[in-house]
């Protein structure tokens, strides 16, 4: 489990359709066993910060956004034996935009 987990957003939406939101999440240390090393170890705390604009009208939303503004580098999990080690890491920056429909 990390030491804190803290997530802070903030939205803007315009009654013209426009909308503006970005997410902010900090996940803290977190203790693990390294069987290869006999060693206890953390992983360390990381920050992660999203961003959409788009606009809406007439059922349909068009936006842009971006994941892992800064491009992170983090691992979101370790695990060890006696003979191997695994990990994975977070999801580098992601650029796109979509268009959603609804009815």
């Amino acid at each position: 489990m990390p030491s804190h987990t803290v997530r802070i957003s903030a939205a803007y939406f315009h009654p013209s359709g426009f909308y503006a939101r970005g997410d902010v999440a900090n996940k803290g240390k977190v203790p693990y066993y390294n069987d290869a090393k006999a060693e206890f170890g953390e992983l360390d705390s990381y920050t992660v910060a999203d961003v959409r604009i788009g606009y809406r009208f007439k059922g349909y939303d068009n936006y842009a956004f971006c994941n892992n503004l800064t491009d992170e580098k983090y691992l979101t999990m370790y695990s060890s034996g006696s003979r191997s080690s695994l990990g994975n890491f977070g999801d580098p920056r992601t650029f796109g935009v979509g268009v959603r429909y609804s009815f």
